[in-house]
């Protein structure tokens, strides 16, 4: 099990918290997702084996934020 945290300069509200965790819970592998939006970050723990860190990075994009490691 590994953990990363992007920062997403652009999560403000409850509801875009909730939709990137909802995605990126979706993701194989994906174990954990807590969206911080004081500190406009996500961290995610993951098996590196099943998801890559820029899949992840991938999903945030889709979802229109920035995601910076």
């Amino acid at each position: 099990m590994e953990t990363v945290t992007f920062n997403i300069p652009a999560v403000s509200c409850k509801t875009c918290a909730e939709k990137i965790e909802n995605a990126l819970s979706n993701l194989q592998g994906v174990e954990k997702v807590s969206v911080d939006l004081k500190a406009e970050s996500v961290r995610v723990d993951f098996k590196p084996e099943s998801v890559s860190t820029e899949e992840i990075s991938k999903e945030i994009s889709n979802l229109g934020f920035e995601a910076v490691k």
